[in-house]
């Protein structure tokens, strides 16, 4: 190892005895603040059986609709033809 990096770990190991009760307390606020994150993140992607539900039935209704509507345009069609050949 270098001197400078002998140095930085000697002069660093000196400033955490010395506030051993700020490095506590930084290490704690920043352990808490990434469980925070961690959580928030993590809950907002998961999501429950309910929501599941309900946006597998949206699913649902929206391809019903589009399935209606294809089946209307089809019917249109159905009945030009129908005109055409009479």
């Amino acid at each position: 190892m270098s001197n400078s990096g002998k140095n930085f770990q000697r002069t660093f190991n000196q400033y955490v005895r010395r506030n051993q009760g700020w490095v506590f307390i930084i290490l704690t606020l920043v352990i808490l603040f990434l469980s925070v994150f961690i959580f928030r993140s993590f809950s907002k992607t998961t999501s429950t059986p309910l929501e599941n539900y309900q946006d597998q039935m949206t699913k649902m209704q929206e391809q019903i609709n589009s399935q209606a509507e294809k089946i209307q345009l089809l019917e249109e069609q159905i009945k030009k033809l129908q005109e055409n050949t009479n």
